[in-house]
């Protein structure tokens, strides 16, 4: 990444830190606009991990407190918010000062299936096109009018194979075409890969009405790929927890359980009932809670939902990305070889000895009944590569 770029605010979330440092950053400073709009008493936000509360509150803070330095003079954070979207929304939004943090009296909870709010919390498909566009994920191609021929610009990452492809195909066409023209087919066949990319690892997760991106793999991701440090996409948001969650669900599984798993990884979908009161205490009482709590975390993505006779709302859910995807099939194949690991095979080795056909085929029935069976999907796509 050039020194001309503003850095990536890699696990920075204090606002002010954010605008003074001269990070990149996405403005969602309407989000005060809306919250003041819709008049909340007081405001539970529940999202996935590392999708932007704690930035979202310090941004908050540093909005509506009243804060005071060492002598007690009052702090004007105003220039934090010059020329962001709050100072266009009108006088009224810039004279308020209210308290942050108040009494829990009157709580309301905004969870991922309410329509307000939506768009705060991650990053949708435009911003994440500015962001790819502004970090050059593949740099402008260079017109060299003095000998009337185009060169293929200096990727700063190497692209995919598929990505190559396109562009010698390209070059080999558009030989006798302007650099203008040529350059602008390279740049958006190659950027428009790149993008692909973000999309199918990161994107996927349905906000109200808010097809939203994870801002925290999207961010990690763009620094790996315009710094050179990595041009593959990797499961970044899988590092910020144990996603204990996941083996817990492995664990507990019955058949059933395991079916909906491998239906799941195979890119299927799943009914599940939903509510949003489970408290964490709750959360291992029965599969449907354990089901419920991975949804409104992250794991899963609303596809459609509906409300019985019994007036009890049930979510068709699928995996929303490559990512999350990922996370399952990790924690599948840890759980597996933990289980080969404790598993007694003496009478798989005698039948080895032994040669016993029969008693071989017991005992690797038996264990392949006790796993499950989407572990061999990463041996297909390995022979179909």
């Amino acid at each position: 990444m050039g020194y001309d770029k503003k850095p990536l605010p890699v696990g920075v979330d204090n606002f002010e830190m954010l605008v003074t440092r001269g990070y990149y950053f996405i403005d969602k400073t309407n989000f005060m606009r809306d919250l003041l709009d819709l008049k909340g008493s007081v405001n539970l936000f529940t999202r996935p991990r590392r999708f932007g509360k704690t930035l979202n509150m310090s941004m908050l803070q540093y909005f509506f407190e009243d804060m005071r330095d060492g002598n007690g003079g009052h702090i004007d954070n105003t220039g934090l918010f010059e020329g962001l979207n709050i100072m266009n929304a009108g006088g009224a939004y810039l004279s308020q000062e209210d308290a942050l943090f108040t009494g829990l009296n009157n709580l309301e909870t905004i969870s991922i299936l309410d329509k307000r709010y939506d768009e705060y919390f991650g990053f949708t498909d435009s911003e994440v096109e500015a962001l790819c566009e502004y970090y050059e994920l593949v740099q402008h191609c260079v017109n060299n009018s003095e000998y009337s021929t185009c060169y293929l610009c200096q990727y700063r990452v190497v692209v995919s194979q598929q990505c190559h492809r396109i562009a010698s195909f390209l070059r080999l066409v558009l030989t006798q075409i302007s650099g203008t023209v040529f350059h602008c087919y390279l740049r958006n066949a190659v950027l428009g890969a790149q993008y692909e990319t973000v999309k199918n690892w990161y994107n996927g997760y349905l906000f109200g009405e808010s097809n939203v991106y994870n801002p925290w793999s999207v961010i990690r991701y763009v620094k790996d790929v315009s710094t050179g440090n990595s041009p593959f996409p990797k499961s970044y948001w899988a590092n910020t927890s144990s996603n204990s969650i996941v083996r817990k669900l492995i664990e507990r599984a019955d058949d059933s359980v395991k079916g909906e798993i491998e239906h799941l990884i195979d890119g299927g979908v799943i009914e599940k009932p939903v509510h949003e009161d489970i408290t964490y205490d709750e959360i291992y009482n029965t599969m449907d809670n354990m089901w419920n709590f991975m949804f409104f975390t992250g794991y899963f993505r609303k596809v459609e939902e509906r409300m019985d006779d019994n007036d009890i709302r049930w979510l068709t859910m699928r995996l929303p990305n490559r990512e999350v995807r990922y996370i399952f099939r990790e924690k599948v194949i840890s759980w597996f070889q933990e289980k080969i690991q404790e598993k007694d095979l003496t009478n798989l080795y005698t039948a080895f000895v032994n040669k016993d056909t029969d008693a071989l085929e017991e005992e690797l029935n038996q264990i392949m009944f006790e796993t499950i069976s989407s572990m061999d999907e990463n041996e297909r796509e390995k022979m179909i590569v």
